[in-house]
């Protein structure tokens, strides 16, 4: 069993709230991993377009417990707030992923 799946088991008894992984943490084994869910996810729900895959993709990541990577256009800073550029730590602390809806903080 990889580190991954034991990450999995524990984020779905802690009912998909505990923490997550980042996406960079992930070791060939594990995003391997994700992208057969990815797949399996593209042909169940038979995806259409850019849009949907990066849903399908996104929701691939959370069934695993790993951090969507937050794309900035969809960043919420302080929760209600767009930038066009990335606000620094001292402007917004954290931010909310219009995707994941993860609680992120800005570093």
């Amino acid at each position: 069993m990889t580190r991954l799946e034991r990450h999995r088991i524990e984020f779905e008894n802690a009912r998909r709230m505990g923490p997550l992984l980042p996406l960079d943490d992930l070791d060939p084994e594990e995003v391997a991993l994700v992208n057969r869910s990815f797949l399996e996810r593209c042909r169940r729900d038979r995806v259409d377009g850019i849009d949907q895959m990066y849903e399908a993709y996104v929701g691939s990541l959370h069934e695993w417990g790993v951090m969507c990577p937050h794309p900035q256009h969809l960043r919420l800073y302080d929760g209600w707030q767009r930038s066009d550029s990335p606000l620094p730590f001292t402007e917004s602390p954290w931010f909310s992923c219009g995707i994941c809806r993860a609680a992120v903080m800005n570093r």
